[in-house]
């Protein structure tokens, strides 16, 4: 299972970098209609795979995992509603809780190569690498790596609306 959400982070990754070199092109109306749903799709993967790696595997949650969780889970739900609604207004939210959760996931993937934090709960340390695929892919990289994939999508959107 490791294998499949690295190779599923990598995805995200991809997406994130395709929307991002798209905003400058013309819009696609393809590639618009599908940015709501690839966002909301990446998000509940995202947050299916979290509750895996803790309710399954049993792998306790360090208090950086829970504000990721907490942007990304927010996401999950909000995206989802998005797409049933047809509702692009979210773009903007979507991409400032992306860039939220993006930011501590780059800061607890620090914490996990090159040590430190600290300020982590006693339950749980930052530190703890439970998953180390392919060398670079832990946890934080892979949530890290969603919300790269829900804000380039984002992007894209916010940029598409505005033309």
């Amino acid at each position: 299972m490791d294998v499949l959400f690295a190779v599923l982070a990598f995805v995200a990754i991809v997406v994130g970098l395709a929307y991002g070199f798209l905003s400058r092109s013309p819009q696609r109306p393809a590639l618009v209609s599908a940015a709501l749903p690839v966002a909301a799709s990446i998000a509940t993967v995202s947050m299916l795979g979290s509750l895996y790696y803790s309710e399954i595997r049993g792998f306790t949650p360090c208090e950086l995992c829970w504000y990721q969780r907490i942007a990304m889970y927010s996401l999950a739900v909000i995206l989802v509603i998005a797409v049933l609604r047809r509702d692009t207004q979210i773009a903007p939210y979507a991409a400032t809780l992306s860039f939220i959760g993006f930011g501590i996931s780059t800061y607890h993937y620090y914490v996990q190569m090159f040590g430190g934090g600290d300020s982590c709960g006693l339950d749980a340390s930052c530190a703890v690498r439970w998953v180390d695929t392919f060398g670079i892919v832990s946890i934080p990289f892979m949530a890290g790596a969603g919300f790269f994939g829900v804000a380039g999508s984002m992007f894209y959107l916010l940029k598409a609306r505005t033309r």
